[in-house]
């Protein structure tokens, strides 16, 4: 039976000596951008007509540009979110279900990201040592909450998962609105950028980890909060992890003093 996933959103604010591994969606936990994977898929796999799909691919193309430009700046940031989102205005959540496990002939289009699954999982039994096992939440601001717990539910995935001994807690995450089956390409919640989501991560930085890539320590850098236990996992060697996760330990125990 597939595991499902705790829909309970992971408050920061919980006891203190709980310990969280946060993960970045896109181009960390999987190894593909999400919404560009969506958008080859509707171009070019989907059954839209093709009028729609023309439509479909001038929208997509503007709102890309306009977020891609938007997204570096603090100020801008979560207009391009939102922006970028419209891309589901009036999709039907099957559409999105079938992307999510649609497999070609050599793969899914979504796959998670190995290297990832092998940091999360020794990381997970380094710091049991020290900490309670840590909480996994996978943080994203660019791949909304209902297509992340649809690939954490999908067979291969959630097996992967188990195999490795990873169990993730929670999910924060853009949430669409939905209308009967279709998605209205709005937010029903805050927005979560990549410069919200560090702000958030500072507050609680002695008691979490982050994991993402490239973009999430430019995000990082250029806000200055450099109080936050960043792991930048294309970097990372696997055999240096454990001196990384020592130092973030000790740091904690510093703050803790």
């Amino acid at each position: 039976m597939v595991p499902s996933v705790n829909e309970v959103t992971y408050s920061m604010s919980q006891a203190q000596d709980t310990f969280t591994i946060y993960v970045d969606f896109d181009e960390t936990f999987i190894n593909e951008n999400f919404l560009i994977k969506w958008v080859l898929f509707v171009l070019l796999e989907s059954g839209m007509s093709v009028t729609k799909k023309l439509f479909f691919s001038l929208k997509s193309f503007y709102r890309g540009v306009l977020s891609l430009l938007s997204a570096s700046h603090p100020g801008s940031s979560k207009w391009g979110v939102r922006l970028a989102y419209k891309t589901f205005e009036e999709i039907e959540i099957d559409i999105v279900n079938e992307f999510i496990s649609y497999e070609r002939s050599n793969g899914h289009m979504l796959s998670l990201n190995t290297k990832v699954i092998r940091i999360l999982e020794h990381s997970i039994h380094y710091l049991a040592q020290y900490v309670s096992t840590p909480h996994i939440t996978i943080y994203s601001q660019g791949t909304f909450k209902y297509a992340i717990e649809t690939l954490l539910k999908r067979e291969d995935v959630a097996t992967q998962l188990k195999n490795s001994g990873i169990t993730i807690g929670s999910v924060r995450a853009n949430t669409l609105k939905r209308i009967h089956n279709k998605f209205t390409g709005e937010l029903s919640s805050s927005t979560i950028t990549k410069h919200t989501r560090v702000e958030e991560l500072s507050k609680n930085s002695a008691n979490s980890l982050f994991i993402g890539d490239n973009k999430d320590e430019e995000a990082i850098k250029k806000i200055g909060k450099g109080n936050i236990n960043f792991l930048n996992y294309s970097k990372v060697k696997l055999e240096s992890l454990d001196s990384i996760l020592r130092d973030v330990v000790s740091n904690r125990e510093k703050k803790e003093v």
